[in-house]
C-alpha cells in the first residue's frame, strides 16, 4: 500500500510540476507576443468594463470590434447590450480560451474572435471600437482608424489617450 501511495504522489508532483512549467512558458509567450504586436494581455476590471460600455453607447446591431481581445470579456458585455462582437487576438491561447468563454456566456452566435494581427483587420464595418492597447501602438494604429472608420463611429481607448 505504501508503494501506491509514494506512486501516487511521484505522479501528482509531477502533474504540478507539469502544469507549471505550462503556466509559466504561456505567461512568458504572452508577455513576449503582447509586447511585440501591441500589449501584454492585461484583462478589463468590471468597473472598466461598465465604462466602456457606458463610453462605447453600443447600440442593437452595432458591430464591435475588439482590437487585442484577450479573454473576450468586452465582447461578452458588447453582446449583452445588442452589438454583434468581432475579436482580433494575435495570441493563440487567448482566442481558445476568449471562444471558451463566449461559449459558456451563451452569445456565440454574437461573437467572434479570429486569431490575427489588428494592424491587418479591416475596420470598414465596424461601428464602435475597442483599445486596450500601449501608447505607441495607439499611434500607429491612429491613421487606420482615421482612414478607415465611417463618421460616426466610436473608438473606446481603455487606458491611454489617442493622439490627437
Amino acid at each position: 500500500m505504501s508503494l501506491f501511495i509514494a506512486l501516487f504522489v511521484i505522479v501528482l508532483v509531477g502533474t504540478f510540476a507539469v502544469f507549471t512549467v505550462f503556466v509559466s512558458l504561456f505567461q512568458i509567450y504572452a508577455f513576449a507576443v503582447g509586447h511585440w504586436k501591441g500589449a501584454p494581455f492585461v484583462s478589463s476590471s468590471e468597473r472598466h468594463a461598465r465604462v466602456i460600455m457606458r463610453l462605447a453607447d453600443i447600440k442593437i446591431g452595432d458591430t464591435v470590434v475588439d482590437l487585442g481581445s484577450g479573454n473576450g470579456t468586452l465582447l461578452i458585455e458588447a453582446a449583452k447590450k445588442g452589438g454583434r462582437g468581432i475579436g482580433i487576438e494575435i495570441n493563440p491561447f487567448l482566442v481558445w480560451y476568449s471562444r471558451f468563454r463566449i461559449e459558456r456566456s451563451g452569445f456565440k452566435s454574437a461573437v467572434t474572435v479570429q486569431q490575427g494581427d489588428l494592424y491587418r483587420f479591416p475596420l470598414h464595418g465596424a461601428g464602435v471600437v475597442f483599445l486596450y492597447l500601449l501608447p505607441n501602438t495607439i499611434a500607429h494604429l491612429r491613421g487606420k482608424l482615421l482612414e478607415e472608420l465611417k463618421p460616426g463611429s466610436r473608438v473606446v481607448s481603455n487606458g491611454f489617450p489617442i493622439p490627437g
